[in-house]
């Protein structure tokens, strides 16, 4: 029994095919990769993994159980989850120091949270200070 398949994986966005016809295969223990370039699809495959998104064709099994249709709250309950890279959700300290969570502090996190109230302004006709 192979403990997970993805079938010919496929899915568009409009009219851009972002996965086509991907298949493989991972065996319970194993550690399976996906590599390539930026824009190659492969947090999408991730996503269609994790039901994120619908598949536009092909199929997911999962111990033998057809999971194509199955809703991404069923997923997770099954063991299936994705993780993000995010790396500034634990502030650097010294490296003896318990890790402590907490929003990021860099400079460019306040120019975006500037932007995006001065893109919400805008579309409201108000200008951001």
């Amino acid at each position: 029994m192979t403990f997970f398949r993805a079938e010919n994986l496929a899915i568009n966005f409009g009219g851009i095919r972002a996965v086509d016809d991907v298949s493989f295969t991972v065996e319970k223990g194993e550690v399976f990769t996906i590599i390539g370039p930026n824009g190659a699809g492969k947090t999408t495959i991730f996503n269609l993994v994790s039901r994120i998104y619908d598949p536009t064709a092909g199929r997911l099994i999962f111990e033998d159980h057809d999971i194509t249709i199955t809703p991404p709250h069923r997923i997770a309950e099954i063991g299936i989850a994705r993780t993000f890279q995010n790396n500034r959700a634990v502030r650097a300290r010294h490296p003896t120091a318990e890790p402590t969570a907490g929003p990021p502090c860099e400079p460019e996190v306040e120019l975006l949270q500037r932007a995006a109230v001065s893109a919400v302004g805008s579309a409201h006709g108000n200008r951001a200070p």
